[in-house]
């Protein structure tokens, strides 16, 4: 008998302690949930949604764009200090943004079909004129002579920063979404509407390869920084890891949202982001595609996503649905730190390897009116 209310007392106890066991648990996970939910701030100067958003390679600045005709630079650090604001950049929302590989130099593309260049003070230097769509895809080669464009109009041109000619018009076939430049400096990967990633061979234009496995629209992609790697965000629910050294896929995050609109590498490349167009943001490790942590933000509609210099934030452009406080999001990424200090990573396009024209990375920024020497046939094309 003595057993028995021994063992009804063990119940009772467990059945009192329970309760408040699960309460604290509930407690903390829905804290751990609103903490990922939070940003950590909202980056002032927009008052529309952001459509458009980049860092260079080298990582120091995170520029911005929208709905409002604005572009502003912020500081990539902890600080992300409004370096400049730059109100009516263009006469229509802003929809393509990037930086040159060393960040002196800026190309914005809009709805007005333009394309503008804007200086290392961002200042505008240059307005190119050609495309008949909206501009939603841009590419400042390494030494900063050549843009690449690309346009709902089906349109990639090859334009001459230096002259604002255009020196190469090429049909697509379908509107372009997003480019990558491989690290031979002659394969441009482009994203469109369609499921197939192509590589295009720079001068002959020709398609060396596709890469494929997608099964819907592919809206974004990026390259790793030692350019062995490709990431690309599908309206097929995944994104997908490939290696371009032999063009197949290696990784597929099941990111399960209908449109993964927006991606991006940190710059070791051993974690990436997808963002989506139902507000999520979700950072992955990419050796296993290990779900590392997921932001919430119901009701906002990712435009691009670029992660801090250390990995421990991430800045986010998007739409607001139903909400007013426009601006770039900050939010933390949870990436565990490296349990040794490792050495900064190097840029893409290593020593050594061919590029679309000689690099000059190493040498103090060229006034645009000081070309590089091509080394393509840059003969201007009207088509």
């Amino acid at each position: 008998m003595q057993v028995f209310q021994h063992i009804f007392s063990m119940f009772e106890l467990m059945r009192k302690l329970i309760l408040p066991i699960l309460f604290y648990f509930t407690i903390q996970l829905s804290w751990a949930q609103s903490k990922v939910n939070k940003p950590n701030k909202i980056l002032p100067g927009h008052t529309n949604d952001v459509l458009a958003l980049t860092t260079p390679a080298n990582g120091e600045w995170i520029a911005s764009g929208g709905w409002d005709k604005v572009i502003n630079i912020y500081t990539n650090d902890s600080l992300n200090r409004l370096v400049k604001s730059i109100p009516d950049a263009h006469l229509a929302p802003l929809s393509a943004i990037t930086f040159s590989r060393d960040g002196k130099l800026l190309a914005s593309g809009s709805a007005d079909n333009t394309i503008r260049i804007w200086d290392s003070v961002f200042n505008m230097a240059k307005l190119l004129e050609g495309h008949t769509g909206r501009v939603t895809a841009l590419l400042i080669d390494p030494s900063r002579r050549f843009l690449l464009s690309g346009a709902e109009d089906r349109q990639i041109i090859l334009w001459d920063i230096k002259s604002g000619k255009m020196l190469k018009k090429v049909d697509n076939g379908n509107s372009v979404h997003a480019f990558a430049l491989g690290t031979d400096g002659k394969t441009l990967y482009v994203a469109g509407n369609e499921t197939e990633i192509k590589a295009y061979t720079i001068g002959t234009w020709t398609i060396a390869r596709y890469l494929t496995g997608h099964s819907d629209v592919v809206n974004s992609i990026a390259l790793s920084a030692d350019g062995r790697y490709l990431l690309s965000g599908s309206n097929d629910k995944t994104a997908r890891i490939w290696d371009l050294t032999t063009g197949k896929e290696v990784k597929k995050l099941a990111v399960d949202c209908w449109k993964v609109q927006a991606v991006a590498f940190t710059r070791d490349g051993n974690f990436a982001a997808t963002g989506c167009n139902d507000g999520t943001v979700r950072i992955w490790q990419t050796d296993g595609a290990k779900l590392i942590s997921s932001i919430t933000a119901e009701g906002e509609n990712v435009k691009g996503v670029a992660f801090s210099k250390n990995n421990e934030s991430i800045a986010v452009g998007n739409m607001l649905r139903g909400k007013t406080d426009y601006g770039v999001r900050i939010w933390p990424t949870f990436i565990p730190k490296p349990s040794s200090q490792v050495s900064e990573p190097k840029d893409s396009l290593p020593s050594g390897k061919s590029v679309l024209v000689k690099d000059t990375l190493n040498v103090k920024p060229a006034k645009l009116s000081t070309p590089a020497k091509p080394t393509i046939n840059t003969k201007p094309s009207g088509k």
